[in-house]
């Protein structure tokens, strides 16, 4: 696909959530993590459903193949962990996946402030990459064991606030507790509201806490009452498949 003299790259990948039938009232774009694809991660947005019961899940599969693992993708190529290279890898892709974001808009006629972006690791990087410079703002950003990466360069570059909720292991040796904490005093420096929940025991993963809090600040985003037993029941069955 080509915009102007940008050459897009087209996404797929497996949905589930509001009945076909029915017009969604929030859309929530699932961004996966590194060696991992859209039909695993679809399973968080079915979990989550329970708690956003008019929201439609949708997941798109990364566009690169990992090369050590079949059937997994990558949004970008890491050549070395440095920031630089991270960012690198992320604004290449950010054209895309923003062309991506305003088709899932128009598809599903949603406002943007009702819709989400939940990412875990690298997925998560991106969505705050994407979300906060998007011009119009998003209703929320969820990172899961992701972080803010490019901060220096994001006063000049923050076109919008959308509410931002922080998951993250407290023993995570992938990306450190330590880097959390700075993201999320950067961007309340910049005055985007932002809310951080660690979960105790826990390395770069999702637990049943976790998911709980992220469906809870989903709620109170959107403004949607809690169905708790529900939510609660739906989180251990989906802990106990994967086991986390």
């Amino acid at each position: 696909m080509t915009k102007g003299s940008i050459n897009l790259l087209s996404f797929s990948g497996p949905t589930t959530g509001a009945a076909k039938e029915s017009s969604p009232q929030q859309l929530i774009i699932l961004l996966h993590g590194e060696n991992s694809s859209g039909e695993n991660f679809i399973e968080f947005g079915k979990t989550l459903s329970s708690a956003l019961p008019r929201a439609v899940f949708v997941a798109p599969n990364a566009p690169l193949p990992h090369g050590k693992e079949p059937g997994k993708r990558l949004w970008f190529e890491i050549v070395g962990k440095s920031a630089d290279a991270i960012l690198n890898g992320m604004e290449k892709i950010t054209p895309s996946l923003n062309d991506f974001i305003d088709d899932q808009i128009e598809k599903y006629g949603v406002q943007d402030h009702n819709v989400a972006l939940i990412g875990f690791s690298q997925g998560a990087m991106l969505a705050l990459h994407v979300g906060l410079r998007r011009k119009k703002r998003l209703g929320a950003i969820v990172s899961c064991s992701g972080t803010l990466i490019g901060a220096k360069h994001l006063r000049q570059e923050l076109a919008s606030r959308p509410s931002v909720f922080f998951i993250h292991g407290k023993d995570d040796q992938t990306v450190p507790a330590e880097r959390v904490l700075d993201s999320v005093a950067k961007l309340m420096e910049l005055n985007v509201p932002a809310e951080l929940r660690f979960c105790f025991g826990v390395g770069h993963a999702i637990n049943k806490d976790g998911m709980i809090h992220g469906a809870s600040f989903m709620c109170k985003t959107f403004n949607i009452k809690k169905k708790k037993n529900d939510l609660f029941n739906r989180i251990l069955k989906w802990v106990r498949n994967v086991g986390a």
